[in-house]
């Protein structure tokens, strides 16, 4: 072929490139370095000649008021005189935007069935079906990215009453489209072809366009999550030596520290607010930085109790002494950087603590976490570098996936 006289060192996708080996899953195919700097060298060009068009546009007269009147036409879509007109300016100026499905409805209120060229839906296994309708509607096309394996809609709707108008609607295919179930990623992998077949808590999950190269965390967050959610079919994007896990400075590793006590208020114990302020002053007396750290729990309650911890006198001197941050900087700290699983979907760290409640008299918390990998998976995939757990091992070092994770983590104490 030409390209391969031109290119020797370029990849091209053959027969001897099977879809299950690593090193074909890792490849970029028809890439090199100049042909890279191609593509860039034609997008840079084709910016440009839209800027010079944009130029001689705004010499117009109607192009320039029509442009004055975008504030008031983004505030209020539906009162403008030429809606579609308007639209079509201003995704030939500005080619994508963003918005979330609850504004949806609202902004593109008068924008009717495929009328938009393109709509890409991110977080995918987070959306609700239902929420994805209007959007898709309106759209020619759909590319549709998330993960089902990772945190699942939340579906505030009564079961009874879903239940109720999923049969009376659809009879015996109730079970199979209830929207308590499903997510946008779920219901667009069924339409796909092309995926593979997982084995999830027993159950077969077929997922569409698999992408298995992975790259946020290293060891053993990343071997972790590939056994409790992907059936080890993960592959990372380094090689074995370059994603081994090191040690932090001031003795510090990866573990498990253990923290019994009972809870005070649902899944809330006063010991696990102890020991994380313990192991925050730990890894700042070591030199990390709070920026640094993101303390995470599946329960609001936890959440609850471990800022109201951190929110008294004593613990804010001591800490903001330690970490050489400020009252002020240290209380947007704790907004950002303590939260459920569920806030902390798409972020990443470099250091995680997980928080674990519940007590041996009440671990049905416990048992709801573990229910399937999902929540699991989040929390350890959030970690870049370090993980570190903290929670009572007689609660969860028998529960699906948590047991895992203990026996891959040393067992300390804080005390």
């Amino acid at each position: 072929m030409r390209i391969l006289k031109s290119f020797p060192d370029v990849i091209i996708p053959g027969p001897e490139h099977s879809i299950e080996d690593a090193d074909t899953q890792r490849y970029s195919f028809w890439q090199n370095e100049t042909i890279n700097r191609k593509r860039s060298q034609l997008f840079v060009a084709a910016m440009a000649l839209h800027q010079s068009w944009l130029n001689e546009a705004i010499k117009s007269k109607s192009f320039r008021d029509n442009l004055f009147k975008f504030r008031d036409f983004l505030s209020s879509p539906g009162s403008a005189n030429n809606i579609q007109g308007m639209w079509q300016l201003l995704f030939m100026i500005v080619p994508v935007i963003s918005t979330t499905f609850a504004s949806l409805g609202r902004m593109f209120s008068h924008v009717s069935e495929a009328q938009l060229g393109w709509l890409l839906i991110d977080e995918a296994g987070q959306a609700l079906p239902q929420a994805a309708v209007g959007a898709l509607w309106r759209a020619k096309r759909a590319l549709v990215v998330g993960d089902p394996l990772q945190i699942e809609p939340v579906f505030a709707t009564p079961p009874r009453l879903t239940k109720f108008l999923s049969e009376a609607v659809l009879a015996d295919d109730a079970e199979e489209w209830t929207p308590a179930k499903w997510s946008v990623q779920q219901i667009a992998d069924r339409a796909n072809p092309y995926g593979c077949t997982l084995t999830v808590m027993d159950k077969p999950v077929w997922v569409g366009i698999p992408l298995w190269v992975h790259r946020r965390c290293i060891e053993p967050m990343f071997s972790l999550a590939n056994h409790i959610a992907y059936e080890n079919r993960m592959i990372h994007g380094l090689s074995e030596q370059a994603i081994l896990s090191k040690p932090l400075e001031g003795g510090l590793s990866n573990c498990w520290y253990t923290s019994e006590g009972d809870c005070s208020h649902r899944q809330f114990k006063n010991e696990l607010a102890l020991d994380t302020q313990r192991l925050l002053h730990k890894l700042s007396d070591a030199g990390y930085k709070l920026a640094d750290i993101y303390v995470i729990t599946p329960f609001k309650a936890v959440r609850a109790g471990l800022v109201t911890a951190l929110q008294q006198p004593d613990a804010v001197d001591k800490l903001s002494r330690q970490a050489e941050m400020s009252r002020t900087e240290l209380k947007a700290w704790r907004s950002k950087h303590i939260g459920t699983v569920h806030t902390f979907q798409g972020k990443e760290n470099n250091i995680v603590i997980l928080v674990l409640g519940c007590d041996t008299s009440h671990q049905g918390g416990a048992e709801w976490a573990a229910s399937k990998p999902n929540l699991l998976n989040v929390a350890l995939t959030r970690a870049k570098n370090h993980i570190f757990v903290i929670g009572d091992l007689r609660v969860w070092g028998d529960k699906t996936g948590f047991d895992q994770v203990a026996s891959s983590l040393p067992e300390r104490s804080l005390n």
